[in-house]
């Protein structure tokens, strides 16, 4: 059933597929265990800026500046 225009105007109906945005502004990590057999670099670096789970909704994502959600959703068109 595809859902009504009213109903997608519900922030709760929207969400991430692809990765998301990392403190570091990129999508994946830069390797950088330049010979670190056991993988605690890597461990550290995913720790201090972790990836989020993949088809979260955006009401889930972190404030922006002002305490303001970080994604607006506008009703345009009919509203069936």
């Amino acid at each position: 059933m595809i859902p009504t225009t009213l109903a997608m105007s519900n922030a709760d109906m929207w969400i991430h597929h692809t990765q998301n945005i990392l403190k570091c502004n990129r999508v994946a990590h830069i390797d950088q265990s330049d010979g670190d057999e056991t993988g605690e670099v890597m461990k550290k670096i995913e720790a201090a800026d972790p990836y989020e789970k993949r088809l979260k909704t955006i009401t889930l994502d972190r404030k922006v500046k002002g305490s303001l959600p970080s994604w607006n959703v506008r009703l345009c068109g009919d509203r069936d």
